[in-house]
């Protein structure tokens, strides 16, 4: 996942081999060079949960779109594996994080 540099929000790293990059939520558009590939890190408790959920949206759109294109593309089909273990991978990040949340705050 590939995260913009001004206001965090993640951003489609696509599968085609593009470096021009662009954020829907800011507008901001640069390089890839240019883009931070770990989320913010936040003291927000608020702010890191709606980071962790908007990127766990926006994997689970790409899978989807991935999905209804290989339905017309077969040979399209090829990407979904990657895709499938990005969103167990991201499922696996949310409970750990809100496991160490939880941890935090029993301390």
């Amino acid at each position: 996942m590939e995260f913009c540099p001004h206001c965090h929000h993640p951003i489609d790293d696509q599968i085609v081999d593009d470096s021009s990059r662009l954020c829907p939520v800011c507008g901001w558009f640069g390089d890839k060079t240019e883009i931070n590939t770990k989320p913010y890190v936040s003291d927000d408790l608020d702010l890191s949960c709606i980071q962790l959920l908007t990127m766990f949206r926006e994997i689970c759109r790409m899978e989807l779109t991935a999905e209804q294109l290989a339905d017309v593309m077969p040979e399209q089909a090829k990407y979904l594996p990657h895709l499938k273990a990005r969103v167990k991978h991201a499922q696996h990040s949310i409970i750990h994080f809100f496991r160490s949340t939880r941890q935090k705050k029993h301390e």
